[in-house]
């Protein structure tokens, strides 16, 4: 997914999904989370988000 361009603007404005992983990674950091390995931010999210599309079915 690549970032958004609007206009002749210079910066550059992330998606939805990119805000919303830059809150959650900076949220874990700020807990003292580790991002990768056993109990990361990663392997939460991963299961999270399989656990929901698959209640969904």
């Amino acid at each position: 997914m690549r970032p958004r361009k609007s206009g002749g603007e210079s910066r550059r404005q992330l998606s939805p999904e990119q805000a919303a992983t830059a809150a959650m990674v900076a949220q874990a950091r700020e807990r003292g989370l580790t991002l990768t390995g056993p109990d990361g931010l990663l392997k939460v999210f991963t299961k999270n988000v399989l656990e929901t599309a698959l209640n969904e079915e």
